[in-house]
């Protein structure tokens, strides 16, 4: 024995005076040998853990003048929420397992002003992800303060292009699509039937007012010049005198760009005024029909919007697909969900894709995983695409008309080709 452990220690070749250990040398070798065990576990407890739950930090308006799409839209992300969780939570990467969503919610009540103050509050209470209220007018106060703060702003229904410039990565639009997009197919579908006298009036809001101007600059870009063209306040109640000057000018097709309240007095006052024109566009019909209900008559070959859900797709790969999302909604709900609602939804999809593919929850690595996602993700709203700016393009949309049917005037689409379930009717007919 003793002649194997000299062969052992020739092997090692070690120093002469470190061929004999002392007790205290040995004593202390012993320790570190124990202690390397505990140190491993020190360093696992000061890994990152996993808090109890993502929280979502949201604004809504449960009052006030965009109360309805508001609420709708955060009903969608809380149907979102309850989807996940009956499924034991989101995926997050950075923890590797499921979390629960929670939202901080404060009400708005339609107020710019009062955004300002609750965007600062969901700020401060450091939620994890920041999902801004409907409407380019509720979510533009927003937009700033998000960028000081280096905090994302996810924009469900934001669509002014006025947001996206190249200094701000803390912005991500993801169900509608940015202004110039809505712009797009009124404009082929008013070229394609050759319409040549066309009418615009507008909202002086950041929603209204670019949309209106990318109308006209893509009409001008072919030869079409607006015959009447003039923006009014957001709140307006009355456009009687305004269809009067609009009549003046014998249009072909007039364009009404407006919030869904504007849409309703606009078609009110065209109805109690005689007002008959082939062709008249609104925006909310579709995307709010709650709104428009008991209208009846006055709906009768109005053209408006549409987006999903009425335009329903089935290649999803995160999500429900159209007719499971509407089924499920409904049973949930006892209501059928609307553009609003959907949007809402799609916005929390977008949201749990990201959480499952950053590599760290940080405001710009959220930022980074979405911009992976980018025209790769396909929701029941379209593809979610956005530019280098976190403007969405990738959003289904097309225009419908209300046409007679045995049972009543019904909303059809009528473009894209794609989509279309009828053939526009034009001119309108006379009552």
């Amino acid at each position: 024995m003793k002649r194997f452990f000299q062969r052992k220690e020739g092997l090692g070749r070690a120093p002469a005076h470190h061929a004999k250990r002392s007790p205290r040398g040995l004593f202390r070798l012993l320790g570190l040998l124990a202690a390397a065990p505990l140190l491993g576990t020190t360093a696992a407890y000061a890994a990152p853990k996993a808090p109890a739950a993502i929280t979502v930090g949201c604004l809504y308006a449960k009052t006030g003048f965009l109360s309805f799409q508001s609420m709708q839209l955060h009903r969608g992300l809380a149907f979102w929420r309850d989807e996940v969780n009956s499924h034991g939570g989101v995926y997050v990467k950075t923890y590797g397992k499921r979390l629960p969503i929670t939202f901080k919610c404060y009400n708005d009540q339609s107020d710019p002003g009062l955004v300002t103050v609750m965007i600062n509050k969901l700020i401060d209470d450091k939620v994890d992800v920041l999902v801004s209220d409907a409407s380019s007018f509720l979510t533009a106060p927003a937009v700033p303060i998000a960028e000081a703060h280096k905090t994302l702003l996810v924009n469900p229904l934001g669509t002014s292009r006025k947001f996206f410039t190249p200094n701000n990565p803390y912005i991500v639009q993801t169900s509608d699509l940015v202004t110039r997009f809505w712009a797009d197919s009124i404009t082929k579908l008013l070229l394609k039937m050759k319409l040549k006298r066309v009418a615009i009036i507008y909202g002086t809001n950041d929603f209204d007012g670019p949309q209106a101007q990318e109308v006209d600059a893509i009409l001008k870009k072919h030869g079409v010049a607006p015959v009447y063209y003039s923006a009014v306040p957001t709140k307006t109640s009355n456009y009687t005198v305004i269809l009067h000057r609009i009549a003046a000018t014998h249009p072909e097709a007039v364009l009404e760009i407006g919030y869904d309240p504007n849409d309703v007095t606009f078609l009110k006052n065209l109805k109690s005024g005689g007002f008959h024109f082939p062709f008249v566009y609104i925006l909310f019909p579709d995307l709010a029909p709650a709104e428009f209900k008991g209208m009846g008559n006055d709906l009768k070959y109005i053209y408006c919007y549409v987006t999903a859900p009425t335009l329903k797709v089935s290649d999803v790969n995160i999500g429900l697909t159209t007719n499971q999302f509407v089924a499920q909604y409904k049973k949930k709900a006892k209501a059928t969900p609307d553009a609003f609602v959907t949007a809402g939804y799609v916005a929390g999809l977008v949201i749990q894709r990201a959480l499952a593919t950053a590599n760290n929850l940080s405001q710009l690595g959220l930022r980074h995983a979405m911009a992976g996602m980018s025209g790769k993700m396909k929701t029941l709203g379209g593809t979610f695409t956005i530019t280098s700016e976190g403007a969405q393009t990738g959003i289904v949309s097309g225009v419908a008309q209300f046409l007679p049917t045995a049972s009543g005037f019904k909303l059809k689409v009528v473009y894209p080709a794609k989509f279309a379930t009828a053939k526009p009717v034009y001119p309108a007919p006379k009552s």
